[in-house]
């Protein structure tokens, strides 16, 4: 059983998202269980963790959401939906170890 985790072609891509608080304030609770909805409505199964980020230069309380899928579609568009909620202008997504910020449209 445990030879299944060494084949790279096993399992899913793990997408890792670098939200950013409103404002770079601390995250409020309702905000933190809004982000908690909105990326249940895309996904059952994800990680959310909280943790210091650094946006240009400026600490910033940042959540950081984990989820495993194939489904790149959903992750942008939550990505997206989730800027808008924050109004950032980008958030930060790595996945297969590559870093990028995607921009937020604002429509």
């Amino acid at each position: 059983m445990a030879n299944v985790f060494c084949q790279s072609d096993s399992g899913v891509p793990i997408f890792n998202l670098f939200l950013g608080s409103k404002g770079g304030a601390d995250w409020r609770p309702s905000d933190r269980q809004k982000v908690f909805v909105e990326t249940s409505k895309f996904f059952e199964n994800f990680t959310i963790s909280e943790a210091d980020g650094c946006y240009q230069g400026l600490l910033v309380p940042t959540l950081v959401i984990r989820i495993g899928t194939d489904d790149r579609e959903s992750v942008m568009r939550l990505v997206n939906l989730l800027g808008q909620f924050t109004k950032q202008k980008e958030i930060g997504v790595e996945v297969f170890g590559r870093y990028t910020a995607a921009e937020i449209s604002q429509d």
